[in-house]
């Protein structure tokens, strides 16, 4: 059986808890949920109802953190038109209602990026989210036109090879801005965050008609820098379902795996400062060619280029 997480145990520990309080120590029940609709007409519905009223209201007003935790989330498919105001008091109608907005706005903590922009002498970097579709559209456009999919991933440029690649709402990615045209660039970004290990591992595109002027080596390092320095942030998952926190990543190693036959990005690695610290045999899967050797590259802050 696989460990839970310590925000599940808490969670966990803190139901179970609530289920002790409601139901008695020799309880059987094993989960608690309160959709509180009181607004169905028949009988039965309503008992259910008055009986889910009382335990949240019990569970809220026990001035105990821990079932007030479990009494949050037993909380389930609120709807506003369901509920009957005046059956709360306005304390309880708050925390209601909080759980409610939280709820739609249904923020993942592994896809939302909370960092805000920041520049580098020439570039601005731009947090990639949903909220902004025509980035990853022209991601989409330049993966298809550049003509160097298959080097880059080792796949066919096909259209639902682009569309599986195109996981860029990621909490370390971001859209590369020129600044003085405004237009975007390309994209660089972290993944597979390791907060025990405190590394990361990098990936960068420029669209090839801006390519040649540094931008790669100036992206990656302008977010490696900051990433180096404690700057970047992430939502983390607390024990109240949906309530995110902000927790700032420690980064001290960033690693790359390059194709062997991908001179052009190894050249940018090292540009940044990455060394070369090992070959990975058989790591890339080339799509209808068999396998390929990947190039390890690690970058620390003592080997970061200076600004």
């Amino acid at each position: 059986m696989v460990a839970l997480s310590s925000v599940y145990k808490v969670i966990d520990k803190a139901e179970r808890k609530a289920l002790r309080y409601l139901f008695g120590n020799d309880t059987k029940k094993t989960f608690l949920f309160f959709e509180l609709n009181g607004t169905e007409g028949d009988e039965e519905s309503y008992k259910r109802y008055l009986t889910q009223l009382e335990q949240f209201k019990a569970l809220y007003n026990s001035n105990d953190k821990e079932l007030k935790t479990a009494c949050w989330n037993a909380l389930f498919n609120l709807d506003k038109k369901h509920l009957v105001r005046e059956d709360f008091s306005d304390d309880e109608w708050s925390f209601i209602e909080e759980f409610i907005r939280l709820d739609h706005s249904m923020i993942s903590a592994n896809c939302f990026n909370c960092n805000t922009s920041f520049a580098s002498s020439r570039l601005i970097l731009r947090p990639t989210n949903e909220s902004s579709p025509t980035e990853r559209e022209l991601y989409a456009k330049h993966l298809k036109n550049d003509g160097d999919f298959f080097m880059y991933t080792g796949q066919k440029s096909t259209e639902k090879n682009i569309k599986n690649f195109l996981d860029i709402y990621r909490p370390y990615f971001f859209s590369v801005y020129e600044k003085g045209s405004k237009k975007m660039v390309g994209l660089v970004g972290l993944y597979g965050y390791d907060e025990e290990r405190r590394l990361a591992t990098a990936q960068w595109y420029i669209f090839k008609p801006y390519r040649n002027k540094g931008y790669a080596t100036e992206a990656v390092t302008a977010l490696a820098r900051r990433a180096f320095e404690g700057k970047l942030v992430q939502f983390k998952e607390t024990c109240w379902k949906n309530k995110l926190k902000k927790h700032h990543a420690r980064i001290d190693l960033i690693r790359v795996q390059i194709r062997k036959s991908n001179i052009a990005s190894q050249r940018t690695a090292e540009s940044c400062g990455f060394r070369f610290e090992h070959i990975l045999h058989r790591y890339f899967i080339i799509e209808g060619q068999g396998v390929e050797d990947a190039m390890v590259y690690e970058l620390t802050p003592e080997t970061l280029i200076k600004e």
